[in-house]
């Protein structure tokens, strides 16, 4: 597992994001790249498999020296998604369950969407990336995850999981869940996450 550097850290603290709209929602155009939580203070970057299996509390991890293919994703754990000091820059949020379910029902539905989600080509996805058309924008890349067993990067290339919370009043564990896209096609499906699992975050307008 690779460390965020310091000179990720620039790259990371962006900024304005690009924003898309599909249907009445509007979306990041591109994943989260924040290191900072809403009020400012410090989001623990971690560099060791081990220590990432071990977090209790939040935590993101880059790959800036991985492969060029894969510079400057950041991946996060979920106890960053539901922490109280907000991931999420100030306007935006972590998506709900229901928020994304709605995303996919106005795509088509789980065995098209994801296909119209995922970047088109195979600049970082692998082949044969099915029914990959990008055609809200939405430029969904494979960054992958982190393995919630054994704390190492994995399927960087093959996938793209996407953190969503099922009750954002309360914001525990146990409402925790992932979206993922496959190379291999254009379906997207949801499940259940635990907390030391690494995902990328992209976020929905407030």
């Amino acid at each position: 597992m690779k460390n965020i550097t310091s000179s990720f850290l620039l790259i990371a603290e962006k900024r304005e994001y690009e924003s898309i709209k599909i249907g009445d929602q509007v979306w990041m155009a591109e994943d989260l790249h924040v290191i900072h939580y809403r009020n400012g203070m410090r989001i623990i970057g971690v560099s060791e498999n081990a220590q990432w299996v071990a977090m209790q509390e939040g935590a993101c991890c880059a790959y800036p020296d991985y492969a060029d293919e894969y510079q400057n994703f950041i991946l996060y754990n979920g106890y960053a998604v539901i922490d109280p000091r907000k991931l999420a820059p100030e306007g935006w949020h972590i998506p709900t369950v229901e928020e994304w379910d709605t995303l996919i029902e106005y795509l088509g539905g789980t065995e098209i969407a994801g296909g119209k989600l995922k970047e088109a080509g195979l600049k970082h996805w692998l082949e044969p990336n099915t029914g990959a058309t990008n055609s809200r924008g939405f430029t969904a890349v494979p960054n992958g995850v982190i393995d919630l067993i054994n704390g190492s990067p994995d399927l960087m290339g093959y996938s793209a999981t996407y953190w969503a919370l099922k009750n954002t009043d309360k914001n525990n564990e146990n409402d925790l869940y992932g979206y993922v896209l496959r190379y291999n096609t254009e379906a997207i499906s949801s499940f259940s996450a635990f907390p030391q699992s690494g995902f990328s975050a992209r976020c929905v307008k407030d």
